[in-house]
């Protein structure tokens, strides 16, 4: 095989990893901010007014949402049973919840959602309520949703090149700023609980 001919190879191997990891990154993206949405809406509803504060993120997007359903739309995807889709997608939610919720807890000594008051759940991470909710809601956006997402970021388009590296950009800056935010709360509550113990001893 001629040097050129490998290179040419080599190179089109590289357009082919960075668009499929374009696309991935992108449906990523739009599937975080449909879950920030969703979860805007809900708790809205539920404390009756208006709840941006919704995650762990500053910026409008719930990273869990976009990694779960790129987890299901990856291994489920070859499932044509409907029912089994579901089930496999509730157990992927199950598993991708309970640690990000036990990951979370244990670094920042916090907890972002607390299922406890519900029935079925364990330690308060997962409930089965919103298991079978969120494992229908999946099957059905990797089903409908996702290939018309494809359709729309697969293209060889400058401007969806653009955005994908402009939204990698921001969500890596915010990614820092938050885990740094958090953090610092983690100490100053620390600080604080020392310095009220101090007091105490001291009266």
């Amino acid at each position: 095989m001629k040097y050129t001919d490998w290179n040419k190879k080599r190179n089109y191997v590289y357009i082919l990893l960075g668009d499929i990891l374009r696309i991935i990154f992108m449906e990523f993206v739009i599937y975080s901010i449909f879950g920030y949405l969703l979860e805007c809406i809900y708790s809205s509803v539920i404390e009756k007014r208006i709840n941006f504060n919704r995650g762990f993120f500053m910026g409008p997007y719930c990273p869990i949402y976009g990694f779960s359903l790129l987890c299901i739309s990856l291994i489920t995807s070859n499932v044509e049973k409907y029912i089994l889709q579901v089930m496999l997608s509730s157990i992927l939610i199950a598993f991708i919840e309970y640690v990000t919720s036990f990951v979370l807890e244990k670094i920042f000594c916090r907890t972002w959602w607390d299922y406890s008051r519900k029935k079925c759940n364990i330690k308060g991470r997962v409930c089965l309520e919103n298991l079978i909710v969120f494992g229908l809601g999946a099957v059905f956006i990797t089903r409908k949703i996702t290939p018309l997402i494809e359709n729309v970021i697969g293209g060889e388009t400058g401007f969806i090149i653009v955005l994908s590296f402009f939204l990698f950009i921001v969500f890596a800056i915010d990614l820092f700023i938050s885990c740094k935010r958090h953090y610092l709360n983690v100490n100053n509550d620390i600080l604080e609980n020392n310095t009220n113990k101090k007091v105490d001893d001291i009266l």
